[in-house]
């Protein structure tokens, strides 16, 4: 027992430096590089076989502050091929995140920890299963489909609940991928990771 607590600090401690390391590297960029970069990983999403038969998608909503991989054009663009998209909502007291569809990034407002939502009046809660392929965001990833995240576990908690049939990609600048990082028992693989220089293959 002490030992799985050892290694599960040093999991923690290596996460967070990780997590730390990264971020600030993210934080450098700056938005012209964010723009490009984006650009990039938007084309390499579009020619997905997997997007383009997915009918409904699943997209994070980028913050900009954060320097994350920008979707808005992604989401743009899905909309613009007639896709349903949908878009995250966090409830904070259930503490967890339900997908909502939108038809315009007019139709949202800022939500928890500002990130936009969908407004009240326009939101229609998708179930797990009507999901082909979600875009999901993150601090660090792996060669192997793991991630790391901010921290606060609701996107492994969504991605649990997930059929094996789901996309699951991640999106990243090239820079926030590592060959390995510590794997916890609650961490849930990506089957792909689009950065702006490739496309991971990460399924068995």
């Amino acid at each position: 027992m002490r030992n799985e607590e050892e290694d599960f600090k040093k999991s923690k401690i290596t996460k967070d430096s990780l997590r730390r390391e990264i971020k600030r590297k993210r934080d450098n960029l700056t938005p012209d590089e964010v723009t490009e970069k984006s650009k990039l990983v938007k084309e390499k999403l579009l020619s997905l076989p997997e997007f383009k038969s997915a009918r409904i998608v699943a997209f994070y909503v980028s913050l900009k502050k954060s320097n994350e991989v920008e979707t808005g054009d992604m989401i743009r663009e899905a909309l613009r091929m007639g896709k349903i998209v949908l878009v995250p909502i966090t409830d904070t007291v259930e503490d967890k995140i339900v997908f909502s569809e939108i038809k315009s990034l007019g139709d949202m407002m800022l939500g928890t920890f500002d990130i936009l939502e969908p407004v009240p009046e326009m939101r229609k809660i998708f179930s797990n299963e009507a999901i082909r392929l979600i875009v999901v965001p993150g601090i660090v990833f792996d060669l192997e489909g793991y991630r790391i995240g901010y921290g606060l576990g609701y996107y492994d908690k969504f991605l649990s609940g997930l059929a094996k049939y789901v996309t699951k990609v991640g999106l990243a600048y090239d820079f926030q991928v590592v060959e390995k990082i510590p794997v916890e028992g609650h961490d849930v693989r990506l089957g792909k990771i689009i950065t702006d220089e490739r496309i991971i293959e990460c399924n068995d």
